[in-house]
């Protein structure tokens, strides 16, 4: 298995970062560990998150609409 860890501050460019991250865990049926740093994500964005952990590159793409 495939592990990926990825850091994000929640700026533009930690935003594509996860995206491609996430990319490739899927292509890879890896594991995504996402750590978030200096941000904060809302309730409902980690609820999100907990919906959809099959598919976490769904909810990382809903994320950043």
């Amino acid at each position: 298995m495939r592990r990926i860890l990825v850091a994000t501050d929640g700026s533009e460019g930690a935003d594509r970062a996860v995206d491609v991250a996430a990319r490739i865990a899927k292509a890879t049926d890896g594991e995504l560990s996402i750590l978030n740093v200096g941000g904060t994500l809302s309730g409902e964005e980690l609820r999100q998150l907990a919906r959809t952990e099959r598919d976490l590159g769904d909810a990382l793409e809903g994320l950043s609409n």
